[in-house]
């Protein structure tokens, strides 16, 4: 009982922690959906490619917790 406790825990602890880690891992999965919502499109020297969105993403996260 007591290992299956400290396992939820853990697996807890670990997922808010790398919070961000799975923002980016979406952003790697499905980055031509980030560049579709991309605010700086008409901006092309910026390369964005979408990394404002989930900057914003992120950002929200933040200001949640």
């Amino acid at each position: 009982m007591k290992k299956l406790l400290a396992s939820i825990l853990l697996i807890a602890f670990i997922g808010q922690t790398f919070n961000q880690g799975w923002y980016c891992l979406g952003y790697l999965i499905e980055k031509k959906e980030y560049m579709k919502r991309c605010v700086n499109k008409a901006r092309a020297e910026m390369r964005c490619e979408g990394q404002c969105q989930l900057m914003k993403k992120i950002k929200e996260q933040e200001e949640k917790d």
